[in-house]
């Protein structure tokens, strides 16, 4: 979402046709791999609520939706740009709810980090 993001980012009105709308492919395409990769993330959370540990869950669904946010307003700032009424706002709330999502995936891997640690016997201990 990033990289899609610093694509849309980069354009302006001002662009020769040619440069925004290759900018603009691109833009899509990042999208639609990370959608590709949302997809799988999703399938991978299921793990995690299946097989724990249960403190996992609700760090994990936080990001996951998070990472809807950050979706929604890549393809709305798409949609704009597709009828060239994009604004500097459409970047402004990517970059908010980007902000959000890349918060949350802190927190989860912190919270994951945390589990495993717990789960590990100290090698002291031996």
């Amino acid at each position: 979402m990033t990289d899609a993001g610093v694509k849309l980012g980069g354009i302006a009105a001002s662009d020769f046709p040619e440069e925004r709308e290759g900018r603009r492919q691109s833009a899509r395409r990042l999208w639609s791999e990370a959608r590709l990769l949302h997809h799988n993330l999703n399938r991978l959370m299921h793990v995690v609520y299946v097989e724990g540990p249960s403190r996992m869950a609700h760090t994990a669904q936080a990001a996951s939706g998070a990472l809807v946010s950050d979706f929604s307003t890549v393809i709305d700032w798409l949609r704009a740009v597709d009828h060239e009424t994009e604004t500097p706002q459409h970047g402004a709330e990517w970059e908010i709810a980007h902000g959000d999502a890349y918060s949350k995936l802190l927190e989860f891997l912190y919270a994951a980090a945390d589990a495993l640690m717990q789960d590990t016997p100290d090698i002291r201990d031996s």
